[in-house]
């Protein structure tokens, strides 16, 4: 642990996380009926990782799971457990991917033409950002996987760009499906699946609970970072994404309420607080975002075992 008591492993859990193993087995889906859980992760970038202290846990505890519900950062993290990669797999990954020289490049044509029609018009698939080394990255982790084959059952839910409306997305190739959810247009150009525009889930929903009551899971289990918005942003992006944050708040919390209101049993909220403004690819922001959610997520442990362990008592019948 260094000065700043942030663990200079990031993975290096307390001893509720750890197992027989070196690392945690790949998520188990529930066999027999009892109690359902559904997991919901939201937010965007690197914040959406604060979740992975959440699926070691429940991993080291064998708790199963019966679905996963992401979107943005957090779709991403979904479709990687669905996968089956282990804890310190999806560390690889986040690292090499969640760098912006590697993964996001400026669209020249698309940023001159956002200061003038004599330069052509800014087409609705267009995006100020090139996402190619994403996309590279996304194919080359998840090849032609496709949803429907991940356990445990994992929709990554995104906003059809036309309608406005939320699109869960069940089927097709994951690596699509990915780059979908978390398309923050127009900063990034929208995926176009099955004859939709597809954009950032967190538009419409940015943490879907809503999904996972649908589903008729008994106990959900939703995670998020709730960091603060930027006080001095200093470029474009930031300016951009203090707005998005403060309508996505929000929108979250009324969404959260009439889920709550419509759900038959219980809903446990993990908000993992941190106390600045975290970038999109910040990477090296994780050690302290692991750490905040280590504590976040022990200390929901007890709600969630006890949400599991009373559903037969008070629950659907």
């Amino acid at each position: 642990m260094d000065k700043n008591g942030i663990h200079e492993d990031p993975f290096d859990f307390p001893e509720a996380f750890l197992e027989a193993e070196e690392t945690p087995a790949p998520p188990v889906a529930a066999k027999k009926r009892g109690p359902r859980l559904g997991l919901v992760l939201g937010s965007s970038g690197v914040r959406a990782f604060a979740a992975l202290p959440l699926l070691q846990l429940l991993s080291a505890q064998k708790i199963p799971v019966d679905l996963v519900v992401g979107c943005s950062g957090g779709g991403f993290l979904a479709a990687l457990w669905g996968a089956g990669f282990d804890m310190k797999h999806i560390e690889r990954v986040l690292y090499s991917v969640f760098k912006s020289d590697v993964s996001m490049q400026v669209d020249p044509k698309s940023l001159m033409r956002m200061a003038g029609d004599r330069l052509g018009s800014f087409a609705q698939t267009s995006g100020l950002y090139k996402p190619q080394g994403l996309r590279k990255a996304c194919d080359i982790i998840f090849k032609d996987m496709l949803l429907e084959d991940l356990s445990p059952k994992t929709t990554l839910y995104a906003t059809d760009v036309n309608s406005g409306e939320g699109h869960p997305l069940e089927a097709g190739r994951v690596a699509d499906a990915v780059m979908a959810c978390g398309s923050l247009y127009p900063i990034m150009p929208p995926v176009r699946i099955n004859g939709r525009l597809l954009a950032d889930g967190s538009y419409f929903s940015p943490l879907p609970v809503m999904e996972a009551v649908k589903r008729d899971v008994d106990v959900i289990v939703a995670v998020f970072l709730q960091d603060v918005i930027n006080p001095k942003p200093t470029n474009f992006l930031e300016c951009y994404m203090n707005i998005v944050s403060i309508a996505m708040r929000s929108l979250m919390r009324s969404q959260l309420f009439g889920s709550i209101g419509l759900h038959h049993y219980e809903i446990v909220i993990v908000q993992v607080p941190f106390d600045r403004n975290v970038q999109l690819w910040e990477v090296e922001a994780m050690p302290e975002i692991l750490t905040s959610a280590k504590r976040a997520c022990l200390d929901a442990l007890p709600a969630i075992k006890d949400a599991l362990k009373n559903f037969n008592k008070v629950g659907k019948a």
